[in-house]
C-alpha cells in the first residue's frame, strides 16, 4: 500500500517521489513537465471511455431494475438474484468509476492523508465488487442447479425467505471482508500514510493471498464443479426428449425443448466473463502485494477490464432470458403492436368497404329490375 512515506497510487495515478508534503505539487515528481504533459494526455485519453463506461452500466442496470419494478411477472426468487447483481453493478459506475476517476484529477488539491484514505477506500471498492459478483454468480448457478438436478426439491429449497438470508449474507460478508484492512490501517492513526511496518506488510500479503484463495479460486473450483454437473444433467435430458420424441412420434422434439437449458449456457458466459475480467487484476494485486510494480499502461487497462462486468452481466443475463426479452417488448415495442393493429384495422376496413360497395350495386340492380321490364 503505502511504504516508505511515498504514495504508490498503484500507477492508476501520478505517483510522488516525496510524500511529505501536503500533495499539493511540493514534492519533487518522477517526470520532467513534457513527460508529464504527454501522461496527463494519455490518462484523458484513458479516462473518457471509462467515464462513457459509467454512464452505460449505470443505464442498463438502472433499466433492469425499472423492468423488474413494472413488472409483476418478473419478480421471482431467481430474479431477485438478478436485481441484487444489477444493484452491485450498477452502484460501480454511479459510485465507483466516478470516484476512481475524480480522485486523479483532484489529488494535487489534496492533502497526503486525504489522498491516502480516498485511494484506500477506492481498492476497499474493487474488493467489494469482485467479491459480490463472484458471491452472486455462485449463488444463481447453485440456484440453476437445483432447477435442473433437482426440481422437485427446487421449490421448496429457493424459497422468498431463503433468497433474503442468502443475499443479506452475501452482502454482509463481503462488506464486512472489504472492511478488514481498515483494522490495521486506521489504528496508526495520521501516521498511516507514512508508517508501513513489517506487521502491516504481512497483514497486507496474508490478507491478499487468503481473499484470492477464498473468495476467488474456491468459488471457481465450485462453479466448474456445478457447471460440469449441469452439462452432463442438460445433455442427458435432451437426448432422452430427443430419443423419446423421435420414437414415440416420429420427428424432433421441438425448438423450445432443445432450448431448455439457455439460461445456463449465459450464466456460464458471464463466469468466463467474470474470470477474464477479474483474473488480471487478481493477479496484478497479488503481485504488487509482494513488493514489485507494474507498469501504467498496463494498470489503466486492468482497471478499464475490471469494470466489464457491470456492463456485461445486465446484458448478457437479464436480456437474453425469455420472461425479461417479453417484459422488453411489451415496454418499448407498444407503439409497434398499436401501428400493426391500426393497419391491421385500416386494411379490413378497405377489405369491407368493396364488399359494401358491391352489396349495394347488387340491391341498386334489383331495384332497378323491375322499372327495366
Amino acid at each position: 500500500m503505502f511504504k516508505n512515506g511515498s504514495s504508490e497510487i498503484g500507477h492508476d495515478l501520478v505517483t510522488f517521489e516525496d510524500a511529505s508534503g501536503s500533495g499539493s505539487g511540493s514534492g519533487s515528481g518522477y517526470w520532467d513537465d513534457d513527460d508529464e504533459d504527454d501522461e496527463d494526455h494519455n490518462l484523458k485519453a484513458y479516462f473518457i471511455p471509462l467515464c462513457i463506461l459509467a454512464g452505460l452500466i449505470v443505464m442498463v442496470n438502472s433499466f433492469i431494475l425499472v423492468i423488474v419494478w413494472r413488472n409483476v411477472k418478473l419478480r421471482s426468487n431467481c430474479n431477485a438474484l438478478l436485481v441484487s447483481l444489477a444493484v452491485a453493478d450498477g452502484t460501480t459506475g454511479l459510485v465507483g468509476i466516478p470516484v476512481f476517476v475524480s480522485l486523479h484529477f483532484a489529488q494535487d488539491r489534496m492533502t497526503i492523508q486525504q489522498l491516502c484514505f480516498t485511494y484506500i477506500s477506492v481498492h476497499t471498492w474493487f474488493w467489494f465488487m469482485s467479491i459480490v459478483s463472484i458471491f452472486h454468480l455462485l449463488v444463481i448457478a447453485c440456484e440453476q442447479y437445483l432447477a435442473i438436478l433437482k426440481p422437485f426439491s427446487h421449490d421448496k429449497i429457493v424459497t422468498k425467505t431463503s433468497t433474503a438470508i442468502t443475499l443479506a449474507i452475501i452482502w454482509l460478508l463481503t462488506i464486512g471482508h472489504s472492511l478488514v484492512p481498515w483494522s490495521w490501517t486506521l489504528r496508526l492513526g495520521d501516521e498511516f500514510c507514512y508508517v508501513y511496518d513489517e506487521t502491516e506488510e504481512r497483514n497486507d500479503k496474508i490478507y491478499t493471498i487468503l481473499s484470492i484463495v477464498a473468495f476467488f479460486c474456491v468459488p471457481i473450483v465450485i462453479l466448474f464443479y456445478v457447471y460440469y454437473r449441469i452439462v452432463s444433467e442438460a445433455k442427458r435430458q435432451l437426448c432422452r426428449i430427443k430419443r423419446e420424441s423421435v420414437c414415440s412420434r416420429g420427428k424432433y422434439p421441438s425448438l423450445s425443448s432443445c432450448t431448455r437449458f439457455r439460461g445456463f449456457y449465459i450464466i456460464a458466459l458471464m463466469f468466463v466473463v467474470f474470470v477474464l475480467c477479474w483474473a488480471p487484476y487478481f493477479v496484478s494485486v497479488c503481485y504488487e502485494a509482494f513488493g514489485h510494480e507494474i507498469e501504467s499502461w498496463l494498470s489503466y487497462k486492468l482497471t478499464l477490464l475490471r469494470f466489464l462486468p457491470s456492463l456485461l452481466n445486465p446484458i448478457m443475463f437479464a436480456f437474453w432470458r425469455s420472461d425479461f426479452r417479453a417484459a422488453c417488448i411489451e415496454k418499448f415495442c407498444c407503439c409497434v403492436a398499436t401501428n400493426d393493429q391500426t393497419r391491421s384495422t385500416l386494411s379490413s376496413g378497405k377489405q369491407q368497404l368493396p364488399l359494401m360497395n358491391r352489396e349495394n350495386r347488387l340491391s341498386d340492380s334489383k331495384d332497378s329490375k323491375p322499372q327495366n321490364v
